[in-house]
């Protein structure tokens, strides 16, 4: 799991209340950071995205009252889901871009970077492409040893390896990873 993520499940019950840790937790987690991202790469520009973004937005008051009162962070966090609410709600470009912004300044206080967090969300989708891609090209592969065409084959892996993914024949298949 990325830290972010894991950062916001440990962060989601009082620090004076035991954590329920479970798969689901960190799920639920997941989702939630997702959304918030999902809800501030709309509302903002983010053909640059930098933390920049939001120098000089302040972070949400009720959010850091949260933090004030006996660090209650599962307020804060309701505050961010209440930010992003409004950053994707029925409000002009003007309010919902604010609310995005206030909702990164805020997420930023207990280190959660809503840039680098949508940065690699890219990441991870760009892998999963690249594993499907990579996945159906040794289909092909096998394919074409089971075919007897080992030309093709011998030609599917050399592509791969110009692409910097190296294959690795053994007794129960084959195996890819990354040179």
């Amino acid at each position: 799991h990325r830290g972010e993520t894991l950062r916001l499940a440990l962060l989601s019950a009082h620090y004076r209340s035991p954590l329920p840790w479970t798969e689901n937790l960190v799920a639920q987690s997941k989702t939630n950071l997702e959304k918030w991202i999902r809800r501030f790469s709309e509302a903002v520009d983010t053909s640059n995205p930098n933390r920049s973004l939001w120098a000089g937005v302040l972070p949400n008051d009720e959010a850091v009252s949260a933090l004030s009162d006996d660090l209650n962070t599962p307020k804060f966090i309701s505050e961010l889901h209440r930010l992003a609410d409004k950053a994707s709600g029925e409000f002009s470009d003007g309010e919902r871009r604010m609310a995005a912004l206030e909702l990164a300044a805020t997420a930023d206080l207990i280190g959660l970077d809503l840039v680098e967090a949508w940065k690699g969300t890219l990441a991870e989708v760009g892998d999963e492409v690249e594993k499907s891609i990579v996945e159906r090209r040794l289909q092909e592969r096998s394919a074409a040893k089971a075919a007897r065409d080992f030309a093709a084959a011998d030609r599917i892996r050399d592509e791969l390896k110009a692409e910097g993914i190296l294959l690795e024949d053994g007794p129960g298949g084959t195996t890819w990873r990354r040179a």
